[in-house]
């Protein structure tokens, strides 16, 4: 980003821990594979709600979804936000969300650590 030819801009891209690409966004900052899949020149985060670090210290799953089936969770955070995301878990297990993935909620949480240990870091 151009700043007047004084100073390199910044540019950093956040994304929700529930959002369904998740997995792939954690990539970005790789320096293998195909270039026009990484953002080298943009700093990469995500936010992590306290649910998901119960899930990890738990042992328990994670459930990703689209965020166009989930639209009100970008607004959401603590209790209001767990509530939430736990109707929707259950409306995708009675098969009422099509989209979305359960996954281990301390595989992702490795993969995000693993990232920032590789200096590919999802801030």
């Amino acid at each position: 980003m151009n700043q007047g030819g004084k100073r390199k801009g910044a540019v950093c891209a956040y994304l929700e821990t529930w959002h369904m690409d998740i997995e792939e966004f954690l990539e970005l900052r790789k320096n293998t594979g195909d270039d026009r899949r990484r953002t080298h020149d943009m700093n990469t985060a995500n936010w992590i709600p306290d649910l998901f670090m119960k899930r990890v210290f738990d042992d328990g799953d994670w459930t990703l979804f689209s965020p166009n089936d989930v639209p009100d969770l970008h607004d959401l955070y603590g209790k209001a936000f767990e509530e939430r995301y736990e109707e929707y878990e259950e409306m995708a297990r009675s098969g009422q969300l099509k989209l979305h993935k359960t996954l281990k909620a301390q595989n992702l949480w490795r993969k995000m650590l693993g990232m920032i240990l590789r200096q590919d870091i999802p801030g």
